[in-house]
C-alpha cells in the first residue's frame, strides 16, 4: 500500500513539473498546471487548471486556459518508450488570439517557438537546472513518445483581439476538434510534435470560424474580411 501511494504521488509530481518546467523551455511562455491526478495502475486521470501564457508584449491574459482534461492511458505503456493514450478529452478551453489572423499573432508565435525547439540541438540533450538536477528528470526522457488514439476538444470559446477588429473583442464558440490515431504511423510523436499539432489545429479552427461565421455584425465582418487574402462571403 505504501509503495502504491509513493508511486502515485511521484508520478503525478513528475507530470506537473514536466508541464511547468518543460513547457516554458519548449514554447517560451509560462505554463501552469493547477493539479494532476493520474492513477498509473489504471491509466485514468484528470489534469486541472491548465494555463498557457502569452509571448512577451501581449496584452490579453493568456493564450489558452483549460479547466480540466480527462485522459485514459494504457497502464502497461507508461514505462515504455511510447506511451499509448486511449483518449484525451479537453473541455471548455478559453482561447485568445491577439493580432492578425493570417500573419503574426500570439498563437503563431507560440507555434513558431515550439517548432524551433523541435528542430534545435537543445531538443535532444538534457540541461542542468540551478539545483543541479537534469531537466530530463522533469520532462519526458530522450526518445519518449506518445500515441494518442482519440483526442476531443469541446466547448471551446474564442476571443479575438486585434486592431483589425476595429477595437472590439470578438467572442464566439468554436466547433469541436476531433483528432484520431496521432502518432500511430511513426510509433509515437514527441511532446513538442504533439504540442505543435494541437496549437496549429486550434489556430486553424479559430481562424476558419471567424471567417465563416455568418452572424457577425457588418463592422466585424469587414474587419475579418480585411485579415484574409481571399474575399469574405456569407454562407
Amino acid at each position: 500500500m505504501v509503495a502504491a501511494i509513493v508511486t502515485y504521488v511521484s508520478f503525478n509530481a513528475i507530470i506537473k513539473k514536466a508541464f511547468e518546467v518543460g513547457g516554458p523551455r519548449i514554447a517560451k511562455v509560462e505554463t501552469r498546471l493547477g493539479g494532476v491526478a493520474i492513477i498509473p495502475f489504471t491509466g485514468s486521470g484528470k489534469l486541472e487548471g491548465i494555463v498557457i501564457g502569452n509571448p512577451e508584449g501581449a496584452k490579453t491574459p493568456y493564450a489558452i486556459k483549460v479547466d480540466s482534461i480527462h485522459t485514459q492511458l494504457v497502464p502497461a505503456s507508461i514505462r515504455t518508450q511510447t506511451i499509448v493514450i486511449e483518449s484525451v478529452k479537453i473541455a471548455n478551453p478559453d482561447i485568445y488570439i491577439e493580432g492578425g489572423l493570417t500573419g503574426k499573432n500570439n498563437l503563431t508565435t507560440i507555434l513558431g517557438n515550439i517548432q524551433s525547439f523541435a528542430g534545435s540541438p537543445e531538443h535532444s540533450k538534457p540541461r542542468e537546472t540551478q539545483e543541479g538536477i537534469a531537466e530530463h528528470s522533469a520532462t519526458p526522457p530522450e526518445g519518449k513518445k506518445a500515441i494518442i488514439k482519440d483526442l476531443l476538444i469541446t466547448g471551446a470559446k474564442l476571443h479575438w483581439v486585434s486592431s483589425l477588429a476595429l477595437g472590439q473583442e470578438v467572442a464566439m464558440p468554436l466547433p469541436e476538434i476531433h483528432l484520431t490515431n496521432l502518432g500511430e504511423k511513426n510509433n509515437g510523436m514527441a511532446l513538442s510534435q504533439v504540442s505543435s499539432l494541437l496549437v496549429a489545429e486550434v489556430s486553424k479552427t479559430a481562424t476558419l470560424a471567424l471567417k465563416q461565421k455568418h452572424w457577425m455584425g457588418s463592422g466585424v465582418e469587414a474587419a475579418v474580411s480585411a485579415a484574409f487574402p481571399t474575399s469574405f462571403h456569407r454562407p
